[in-house]
């Protein structure tokens, strides 16, 4: 009887240590950000994104939908495994500082529903301010700060505000926290090889 029992526990803590070991790393749209870029973008395509194309560097880019509307879908790939450890959204551009003001927000509140309370980065530096009427111009010339940053065990989602031509987008990050670790290894250990 005790045998099966101490069966039956080595059992449940395998079990639990796979369930575990299952969520270490951070998921987009229900797809976990590892492994190959071309497993994560194999992945992405059974959920209708569509490939554009592989870049030099193992990256991949992608389009499909994401809160709703058109997007641009980045998988970032480490430099030597060639390991997925970012995946960046670049929504559709907006002309008006308004409607991109409006949409940050809607998404940052969706996101702190699901996340909780972000750090929040939300500024102007002289010589703008909001109400100038240049508020896309402040946002070209890197005057002009919104970001949140989600902070979670298994890494890092961003919200914020860049500026595309003469427009403003929404550029959405997940980075997972594993595989981002795994690329400032390979990165170092590249520069440590150099000198």
């Amino acid at each position: 009887m005790r045998c099966i029992r101490l069966l039956w526990i080595i059992l449940v803590v395998l079990s639990l240590s796979d369930i575990v070991s299952a969520q270490e790393h951070m998921m987009f749209n229900g797809v976990e950000l590892t492994g190959s870029v071309s497993n994560v973008v194999a992945k992405l395509q059974i959920k209708g994104y569509v490939l554009d194309e592989y870049l030099d560097d193992g990256s991949a880019v992608l389009q499909g939908r994401f809160v709703g509307e058109q997007a641009e879908v980045f998988v970032l790939a480490t430099k030597k495994s060639k390991t997925t450890w970012k995946v960046g959204v670049c929504l559709e551009d907006r002309q008006t500082w308004r409607s991109l003001k409006s949409q940050y927000f809607e998404l940052k509140n969706m996101f702190t529903q699901k996340y909780g309370e972000p750090e929040v980065y939300e500024f102007f530096q002289k010589p703008y301010y909001e109400g100038d009427d240049y508020e896309l111009q402040a946002l070209r010339n890197d005057k002009c700060v919104y970001a949140s940053f989600y902070i979670t065990q298994n890494g890092t989602i961003s919200i914020s505000m860049k500026s595309h031509k003469s427009v403003g987008r929404i550029l959405v990050e997940y980075e997972d926290k594993a595989n981002s670790d795994l690329r400032t290894s390979e990165k170092n250990s590249t520069i440590l090889d150099e000198i």
